[in-house]
């Protein structure tokens, strides 16, 4: 995904940067960190066993950011036994 400023943005831009690319990876947690060692990649989502890894190895640059998640369990309610309303 690309993202650029907004050239008809009212307000003061303050910022340094034009343009972003955002690579959304559905990789698991040890690839997205071998991509980071390749400088393939800036951010990424880690377990906390790579965090560990990743703290030691990468002091200087490891930053934990807290993240807002929604997670959920979605049930297909027209099979069974979910589509027996006295079970949901």
């Amino acid at each position: 995904m690309s993202l650029a400023r907004n050239p008809n943005y009212p307000g003061r831009f303050t910022g340094n940067l034009e343009h972003v690319e955002l690579l959304l990876s559905d990789l698991d947690p040890v690839a997205n960190l071998e991509m980071y060692e390749r400088d393939r990649l800036d951010v990424i989502d880690i377990t906390e066993l790579e965090a560990g890894r990743a703290r030691q190895r990468y002091a200087g640059e490891y930053r934990r950011v807290p993240q807002l998640v929604t997670v959920y369990l979605q049930f297909d309610a027209s099979r069974p036994p979910f589509d027996d309303v006295r079970v949901r």
